[in-house]
């Protein structure tokens, strides 16, 4: 997976990290105390343990060394892909709820220029108070708040939630819905495992019949062809990621590792998006996103892709076509040739069949 476009660590933020893990009394180079932090959180996890453990000293470096930055690379590929389908123009409010330790506030920051006014809010105290130093030099922009203090009567545009909306239990998430209308737009993150991916897509079928048009990864406001064609699979990104000399020296004395990332995420605006047909030479490329990794088969490779409520697959042959010349890979936008042989549930493409998304 090579061809994955790829995601730095931020130096910034991880200086920052250094910062609270000695505020925790915990030495940023005592990689043995960290892993022990990390792999009982790991277990927290894995035992889907209600309660969460953030007041715990131990948590919270696992978050800081591990979580954070790994959630914040998520978060930046999502909020970048937004900019550039112009998701945050004309939004100058926004909240992210159950903001931990802030990875999806971070990136709002970076990516949206025009949110002058961003509440930022969590249940754990602990989580806002290390927040708050890791955003002291943009304290501006963003007002902390515990959920349970917020205001009712802040007006804000966009409510943003990074793997918060599976924490929610089915009251609260009837409640959001009612109260939904309130929002011009709405930015979900979520783990990229069947359950609660195929939860994201639920969600996106029920905005949708609330008024609100789908952005990303969705090119289309038809029915997800994942949701409606099987009763498993499930629609997710993925990219590659650089790690610092920091962070590997953490991952390389974890039972796991991460090579890439992966995660689901859903962008919706009641404004409709305008997702350009383009015609050159003659042939019409219609708008879709690439959702899966290439599929080596004898003598053949398939990519799933969507564009519609069908689900279908890129397919090429190595031998006669010299693809992917343009590098297409899992969750990118793409154009397809709205005339390429279609041969069951398969676009046989040849090399002007795809254009690249910037051309």
């Amino acid at each position: 997976m090579s061809n994955l476009r790829s995601l730095n660590y931020s130096k910034n933020l991880e200086e920052k990290i250094w910062i609270e893990l000695k505020n925790l009394n915990c030495d940023p180079d005592d990689i043995s105390r960290i892993r022990e932090c990390i792999i009982r959180l790991s277990d927290h996890f894995i035992k889907a343990e209600a309660k969460s453990p953030l007041a715990e000293k131990w948590a919270q470096i696992a978050y800081l060394a591990y979580y954070l930055p790994l959630n914040h690379l998520r978060a930046q590929a999502v909020c970048a892909e937004a900019k550039r389908l112009g998701f945050f123009e004309g939004i100058a409010s926004a909240i992210d709820i159950g903001s931990g330790l802030g990875s999806l506030t971070l990136s709002l920051l970076e990516f949206g220029p025009e949110l002058k006014n961003l509440y930022s809010t969590d249940v754990s105290n602990e989580a806002l108070k290390i927040q708050k130093n890791i955003l002291a030099d943009r304290s501006g922009r963003v007002h902390l708040s515990n959920q349970e203090d917020l205001k009712a009567n802040v007006k804000l545009e966009l409510a943003a939630l990074s793997y918060s909306w599976n924490e929610f239990s089915p009251l609260e998430k009837a409640k959001f819905l009612e109260q939904v209308d309130s929002f011009e737009a709405i930015l979900v993150i979520e783990p990229s495992t069947s359950m609660l991916a195929r939860n994201l897509m639920e969600l996106r079928s029920q905005l949708i019949k609330k008024g609100f048009f789908a952005w990303g990864p969705c090119t289309h406001q038809l029915d997800c062809p994942l949701l409606t064609h099987s009763k498993t699979d499930w629609c997710q990104d993925r990219i590659g990621i650089e790690k610092s000399k920091w962070s590997s020296a953490i991952e390389k004395n974890l039972p796991f590792k991460n090579e890439t990332l992966t995660f689901s995420y859903l962008l919706m605006r009641k404004t409709k998006p305008s997702f350009e047909t383009k015609v050159l030479d003659a042939k019409t490329y219609a708008p879709a996103r690439i959702i899966g990794d290439e599929l080596k088969e004898k003598g053949k490779t398939r990519q799933a892709v969507c564009r519609s409520s069908e689900r279908e697959f890129l397919a090429w042959f190595p031998q006669r076509v010299k693809h992917n010349i343009f590098r297409y890979t899992h969750g990118e936008f793409a154009q397809i040739n709205i005339d390429t042989q279609k041969k069951s549930n398969e676009l046989r493409i040849e090399e002007t069949d795809i254009i690249n998304k910037k051309g």
